[in-house]
């Protein structure tokens, strides 16, 4: 091939005619290719363009480029219709105590609770007694009875009016006792008694305000009774009268 000739790639060109030796002439043109052929290659140029597209997309997707910055935030939306409510969530765990309030005014009072036992102190019973009582032999006047839990001891004081109807030159003799006999009237060392002496004038009102106590021993827990007895040892009569009397009972626990 001589300097300056060019050969056709396209398909369906003609062969170049080699000029004389002493003239060379230039290549002729080449011809047109045939309608056909000219269809053929567009049709393959946009079947290598759709794949140069496909794979560059298929680039995109594997192969992401780098994230871009965050845009501006957007304007906010109008707010959406309220939801459903959801199921209730579990009880949380209980908070923390708080302060103590204030003291709430005093309610009303409770009903009265059984009584208790009995403590380490004294118990006590009283007996009164305002009654004409005529004094016919031994007779008992007064009585006082008191409950006590235990073993211990009880004193017993009594006082009384008596009324004695005396006579001059007649001696008048009233005793009186405490003890645990209703009927047991005798002398002993807690008695008391006055004489009226038949020396003094008659009287039908003689006033006697006797004062007497005695001791007792209680072997355990009961209830006990006490007398107050009065006799006329001496000028016993229809005016001899008990008119009234106090009696008071006092345990002391062992």
């Amino acid at each position: 091939m001589y300097e300056g000739e060019s050969q056709s790639s396209e398909p369906g060109s003609m062969p170049p005619q080699t000029p004389p030796p002493a003239a060379p002439a230039p290549a002729p043109a080449p011809s047109a290719p045939p309608p056909a052929q000219s269809h053929g290659r567009a049709n393959a140029a946009l079947v290598a363009a759709v794949i140069a597209l496909a794979i560059a997309l298929i680039g995109i997707v594997a192969f992401p480029g780098p994230e871009g910055p965050e845009g501006p935030q957007g304007v906010e939306g109008a707010e959406g219709d309220e939801g459903p409510e959801g199921d209730e969530g579990a009880d949380g765990a209980d908070g923390a105590d708080g302060s103590t309030g204030p003291q709430g005014p005093q309610g009303a009072d409770g009903p009265v609770g059984p009584q208790g036992p009995v403590g380490p102190g004294a118990l006590m019973s009283y007996a009164n007694i305002t009654s004409t009582i005529d004094l016919v032999d031994c007779t008992n006047v007064n009585q006082v009875t008191i409950t006590v839990p235990q073993a211990g001891k009880v004193v017993v004081y009594a006082t009384a009016y008596m009324k004695v109807d005396h006579t001059v030159g007649q001696v008048d003799g009233l005793r009186m006792v405490v003890d645990t006999d209703p009927t047991a009237c005798t002398f002993g060392p807690n008695h008391w008694q006055q004489d009226i002496p038949s020396s003094y004038p008659s009287d039908t009102w003689n006033r006697m305000t006797p004062m007497l106590f005695n001791l007792f021993e209680v072997n355990g827990a009961g209830t006990y009774t006490f007398y107050l007895n009065a006799r006329m040892y001496y000028g016993e009569g229809a005016g001899d009268q008990h008119r009234s009397s106090n009696m008071f009972a006092v345990f002391y626990p062992s």
